[in-house]
C-alpha cells in the first residue's frame, strides 16, 4: 500500500551508512576515493547552506558529474563544528570533540610551522607531491624536483632534509617521495592560502 501511494519510509543514519557501505563495496577500486570526495563535498555544501536546517539550494547541482574541484574556497564554522572545502580538499571538525593540544603537541606544531615558513621547503614539498601523486611507487630525483620547484639543486637538497621523505637508491642516485603518512599535508595547507 505504501508503495502504491508513493510513501517512502524515512531512513535513519544507520540505514544511510549501510547503504553507503554497500555502494562503495560495489564500486571499482579506482572510483571509490573520487566518489567519497563527491559525497564529502555534498555534505560540506549541506552544512554551509544550512541544508541541515531544511534550506536546500544545493539540490540544483549534480554532485555525481559536476567539476566540484573547481569551486574555490568555502568555509563554515558553527558551534556544532567546522567544515571547509578548497578546490580538491574537504575538511570536517566536530566542535564538541575539540581538544586543546598539549604543550608537547603545541611545541611540535610550532616546529612544523617554522619548517613550512621557508618558501624553498614549501616549493620542494609541492613539487615532489605533484611529481609523485599519480603513482604511489614513483620516486623522483633532486634534478626533477628542482626543475619543477624552480630551485637550484642544492637548495632542493637542503629543503628535502627538512621534509619527511622516503628515499631509495637507483643506479647510484637517490630518489625521493613524500612519506605516505605525510602526503595529506600539501592539500591540508591549501586551506591557509586565503588567510591574511
Amino acid at each position: 500500500m505504501d508503495e502504491l501511494l508513493g510513501y517512502k519510509e524515512t531512513k535513519g543514519l544507520g540505514d544511510i551508512c549501510l547503504n553507503l557501505k554497500d555502494y562503495f563495496v560495489s564500486l571499482p577500486e579506482k572510483e571509490a576515493f573520487e566518489n567519497a570526495y563527491r559525497i564529502a563535498a555534498l555534505l560540506h555544501e549541506i552544512a554551509v547552506t544550512d541544508g541541515y536546517k531544511k534550506y536546500t539550494p544545493w539540490q540544483e547541482k549534480d554532485y555525481s558529474t559536476d567539476n566540484i574541484s573547481s569551486w574555490g574556497l568555502s568555509i563554515c564554522s558553527e558551534p556544532e563544528g567546522s567544515t571547509g572545502r578548497m578546490a580538491d580538499s574537504v575538511f570536517f571538525s566536530l566542535g564538541k570533540e575539540f581538544q586543546t593540544p598539549s604543550i608537547s603537541q603545541l611545541y611540535e606544531l610550532s616546529l612544523n610551522m617554522e619548517r613550512f615558513s621557508d618558501l624553498r621547503v614549501l616549493k620542494t614539498m609541492y613539487a615532489l607531491h605533484e611529481l609523485t601523486i599519480a603513482d604511489f611507487d614513483l620516486y623522483v630525483s633532486v634534478a626533477e624536483i628542482a626543475e619543477r620547484a624552480k630551485l637550484q639543486p642544492e637548495e632542493t637538497r637542503q629543503a628535502l632534509e627538512k621534509l619527511p621523505v622516503t628515499v631509495k637508491e637507483e643506479n647510484g642516485e637517490l630518489l625521493y617521495r613524500l612519506e605516505g603518512a605525510f602526503c595529506h599535508m600539501p592539500a591540508l595547507l591549501t586551506f591557509l592560502f586565503k588567510f591574511k
